[in-house]
């Protein structure tokens, strides 16, 4: 009897150690595929960052600021961050549209982002600021802190504030070689900044939308925006909003909280909230 109740302990505990590790280890898969969600999010939009800051540059070639009437360059209680390295831009034609500018960057950092680096090309159909102008950015051995982007970007100027972006062909390839691929589906609200159209740092932007795709475990995933993302352009990261991520038939919420400008956010998954640093250098996958 003792060595069968001996037994009978032991498989209940082996049954609830087993239970226990894979708790474990479903939550660690939650905040990982959480990190890369923040990631992939924060690189994608640095790309956009810079096709905004040379709104200033293309009109210097006589573009108009659109329907916006007032244009101070410089708000004064914020300073434009420090650059470093270069970023070498080319307009054809200078006059006229459609217009392609190119940027080329080496070791390019502004503040606190990641250096770019290789080719943005963004094809203009139009002034940015004007209502219905579409902006095309593709990527030529383009890079961000080492990691590798892809794609066909669209930003589409609705109404003066609301942008419509589509991207198709959206990949990342991490320094690890893991990959994550993107599809995205939103709408970008201009919500701060609009009296400085030339001066993006006060520029806020509200978010809402779609994005599907193959993450870095080769499964695939969608998110959906549940409270519209917050971004603001001196930030590194999203400052407010929820996702629901979406993986099989598992759920988990990445809540970048309520407007501070900081890499914290939680994460919650099976009835289990965490607050996690959102990593400024995407973690390795592989040895």
């Amino acid at each position: 009897m003792k060595r069968k109740h001996f037994s009978y302990l032991l498989g209940i505990a082996l049954v609830f150690g087993l239970w226990s590790c894979q708790n474990e280890d479903a939550a660690e898969t939650s905040v990982k595929n959480a990190e890369d969600e923040a990631v992939a999010e924060a690189l994608f939009a640095q790309t956009i960052s810079e096709a905004d800051n040379l709104g200033d540059f293309t009109a210097l070639f006589g573009d108009e600021p659109g329907n916006i009437a007032v244009d101070n360059t410089t708000p004064p209680a914020i300073t434009p961050p420090v650059t470093s390295g270069t970023r070498v831009v080319t307009v054809t034609p200078q006059t006229g549209f459609p217009r392609t500018v190119t940027i080329v960057f080496t070791n390019w950092k502004v503040g606190e982002q990641r250096e770019k680096n290789g080719t943005i090309r963004i094809v203009h159909t139009g002034p940015m600021h004007r209502i219905g102008t579409t902006r095309t950015m593709t990527y030529e051995n383009f890079s961000i802190g080492g990691n590798k982007i892809e794609g066909t970007k669209v930003i589409t100027n609705v109404d003066g504030l609301n942008l419509s972006v589509s991207l198709t062909g959206g990949k990342i390839t991490f320094l690890d070689g893991t990959t994550i691929t993107r599809t995205v589906t939103r709408n970008r609200e201009w919500i701060a900044g609009m009296n400085t159209p030339r001066f993006i740092w006060d520029d806020e932007y509200r978010i809402t939308g779609t994005v599907s795709g193959v993450n870095r475990a080769e499964r695939p995933y969608s998110v959906q925006i549940t409270k519209p993302l917050i971004r603001r352009m001196a930030c590194l990261w999203i400052v407010e909003g929820i996702v629901l991520m979406t993986n099989g038939d598992r759920n988990v919420i990445l809540d970048y909280g309520t407007g501070t400008c900081d890499d914290l956010a939680t994460v919650t998954a099976n009835g289990e909230t965490r607050e996690i640093t959102l990593p400024r250098t995407p973690p390795r996958r592989r040895p």
